[in-house]
């Protein structure tokens, strides 16, 4: 199910060619309504300025951002929005043109694998900084 916007809806050129990056945030609401888990994402990322092409895939929300943010607040909106649950990020680099949006998406998920090896949960996980771990 896609949230927000198709790629048909997005103003020429100019958007598809901005820098971008996926953000994977998987988790729950309190009451693990998926439903209204999506929903409290796309709220959280508009009202954060992240992006809004929102994507289910599987358990997770697919973010695809075209602006910087802090992650950690992003994560904590997230939670904001939906009350309590469990909310983590793996967040993938930034690229200059959608053709790297397939990498970023890896990306994210090794953020996310990573943060599983380190029993690190419910935190926001760039790939970038995770140096010899990539």
């Amino acid at each position: 199910m896609r949230v927000g916007h198709s790629p048909a809806d997005l103003p020429g050129d100019q958007r598809a060619e901005r820098p971008h990056r996926v953000v994977i945030v998987e988790g729950h609401d309190r009451d693990h309504d998926d439903e209204a888990f999506l929903h409290g994402v796309r709220r959280a990322a508009r009202h954060q300025s992240v992006g809004s092409l929102l994507i289910r895939r599987g358990g997770q929300v697919v973010v695809l951002a075209d602006h910087d943010a802090d992650w950690e607040q992003f994560r904590t909106a997230i939670l904001d929005e939906v009350r309590g649950g469990r909310c983590r990020l793996g967040v993938g680099s930034r690229y200059p043109t959608i053709a790297g949006i397939p990498r970023s998406l890896h990306e994210a998920e090794v953020a996310l694998r990573v943060q599983d090896a380190a029993a690190r949960e419910g935190r926001a996980t760039c790939y970038e900084t995770l140096g010899v771990y990539q």
